[in-house]
């Protein structure tokens, strides 16, 4: 997760164990989530910025190990419905892959809407907005909030109550 380095530096660890402890903090987070029956999360996984950063290969072999797993727990024991934000065109085609396969299982009784920002950035999903709604016909004069949300990433979602910064 986003900030995992600080935190392994901070106490000692490798920056896999830090990242892997981001994952385990997920679950427990998800858990807890799911006990106060809050319907939607969103976490921010990877900052579009971070993803230039040498060690983005760490991340991705932790998902290529870890992802079956994480999946399953998520998905298959507690009914959490798993989608992706953000930027899909300079990550490598298997973690692409991944990704569709935890989005696309179907789901009976989900208890957990999880969004997960990964190799996400505000600037990149507004620019998205604005290509959509030049591709989509739009002009200027006739795009207002109804049409701007159609092209959000999350534009099914409610608006968050809550938006806590870690880091």
């Amino acid at each position: 997760m986003d900030g995992n380095k600080r935190w392994s530096e901070k106490n000692n660890k490798s920056i896999t164990e830090g990242y892997s402890e981001g994952l385990n903090k997920l679950i427990e987070v998800v858990d807890i989530v799911i006990k106060k029956n809050i319907q939607n999360l969103s976490v921010y996984a990877l900052s579009t910025e971070n993803i230039k950063r040498p060690n983005i290969g760490l991340i991705y072999d932790l998902i290529r190990m870890k992802s079956k797993k994480l999946i399953n727990q998520l998905v298959q024991e507690k009914k959490v419905r798993i989608r992706i934000i953000g930027e899909r065109n300079n990550i490598p085609n298997d973690i692409l892959k991944i990704f569709e396969n935890a989005e696309s299982i179907p789901l009976k009784n989900i208890l957990l809407n999880l969004n997960i920002a990964f190799n996400y950035g505000a600037d990149g999903e507004i620019v998205n907005i604005l290509k959509q709604s030049l591709k989509n016909g739009y002009k200027s004069e006739e795009i207002n909030s109804k049409i701007i949300r159609s092209f959000m990433y999350l534009k099914n979602s409610p608006d968050p109550d809550i938006l806590i910064r870690t880091g």
